[in-house]
C-alpha cells in the first residue's frame, strides 16, 4: 500500500513538476513580450521627446529672429518658409538655418537679403565640410572686415566657395 501511495504521489510531482515547467516558459515568454512592448514604449517615448523639444527649440529661435529682425509675423513666416525651403535642399536641419538667420539678422542683413544669402551659405558650409555656424560667421566676419555692404553677401559667399573648392584652403583660415 505505501509503495502504492508513494507511486501515485511521484505521479502527482512529475505531473505538478511538468506543470511548472509549462508555466515557467509561459511566464518566461510573458515577460519577454513585456519587456519588448517597454522598449517599444521607450522608443517612442524618446522619440516624441526628441520631436517636442526640437519644435520647442526650433519655435524658440524662429521668435528670436523676429525680435532682432524686427520683422511681422507675415514676415517671420515668409523667411520660415525660406529656411526650411534652404534646409529641405540641404544637409542642415531647419533649427541651425534659422540659427544661421538670425546671426545673419544681427550682422544686419534685411529679410530680403538673409532669404536671398541663406542658400548661398549652406553652399558655403556643404562645400567646406563645416557647419553652418561657422560659414555664417564667416560671411559677416567678412563683410565686416572689409568693410562691404550686406549686399555684396551673396557675391562673397559664392567667391569663397569657389576659391575653397579650386584651392586646397579650407575655411579655418577665414575665421
Amino acid at each position: 500500500k505505501n509503495q502504492l501511495a508513494l507511486k501515485g504521489v511521484s505521479v502527482e510531482a512529475q505531473d505538478a513538476a511538468e506543470k511548472f515547467s509549462r508555466l515557467d516558459k509561459y511566464l518566461g515568454l510573458t515577460q519577454l513580450k513585456l519587456m519588448a512592448n517597454y522598449a517599444a514604449i521607450n522608443a517612442l517615448t524618446s522619440g516624441f521627446k526628441y520631436v517636442l523639444n526640437f519644435t520647442v527649440q526650433y519655435d524658440k529661435e524662429l521668435r528670436q529672429l523676429q525680435a532682432i529682425a524686427a520683422i511681422s509675423d507675415t514676415g517671420l513666416q515668409n523667411l520660415k518658409g525660406t529656411i526650411e525651403e534652404v534646409a529641405n535642399a540641404t544637409k542642415f536641419t531647419s533649427l541651425e538655418v534659422a540659427q544661421a538667420s538670425t546671426v545673419l539678422a544681427q550682422a544686419g542683413l534685411s529679410v530680403s537679403q538673409i532669404k536671398n544669402t541663406l542658400p548661398a551659405i549652406a553652399n558655403l558650409a556643404t562645400a567646406t565640410g563645416t557647419d553652418l555656424a561657422t560659414s555664417t560667421d564667416v560671411i559677416t566676419s567678412t563683410l565686416n572686415i572689409y568693410e562691404l555692404q550686406v549686399t555684396e553677401a551673396t557675391r562673397v559667399t559664392n567667391s569663397l566657395t569657389t576659391a575653397m573648392n579650386e584651392s586646397k584652403a579650407d575655411i579655418s583660415g577665414f575665421q
